[in-house]
């Protein structure tokens, strides 16, 4: 991801639970062992996903525009993320997933992640329980 991309990013996360800030998003770029990526379609942003790496990997934020959903996007992100994240010698990636999303749920459940945890009421705005998800990057 470029600085000249966030406030396309931003203008996404508008449309997302938990929506992040476009300074929050901006400080991504400056993240250590961090990986921002942005998936775009012709000139437009359609979508991105920031990630801390090691050796365990951690899927921090993924969003897609609400035009841009069900057409791969999230898909591509992650299976690319997944290779850096590989790459830079990480054996899983964790995440956390509103437990009411289940598009999202199904998305991570299709490429292989499990659920290991729970945290009870961890969102607001609304209320929520966050499930953690793990996907092995070992094959």
């Amino acid at each position: 991801m470029r600085r000249s991309e966030v406030a396309a990013v931003a203008a996404i996360e508008q449309a997302s639970p938990s929506p992040w800030s476009e300074a929050l998003i901006a400080a991504e770029l400056g993240r250590p062992q961090g990986v921002q990526l942005v998936a775009v379609c012709g000139e437009a942003v359609a979508g991105w996903c920031c990630a801390m790496t090691g050796q365990d990997a951690e899927l921090l934020k993924i969003a897609v525009s609400p035009l841009m959903r069900q057409r791969g996007a999230a898909t591509a992100l992650l299976l690319h993320l997944e290779g850096l994240c590989r790459d830079q010698g990480a054996e899983a990636v964790f995440l956390e997933v509103r437990a009411a999303n289940m598009a999202a749920i199904r998305l991570y459940q299709k490429l292989g992640y499990l659920t290991v945890g729970c945290r009870r009421q961890y969102y607001s705005n609304p209320q929520d329980d966050a499930l953690i998800l793990k996907k092995s990057l070992l094959q």
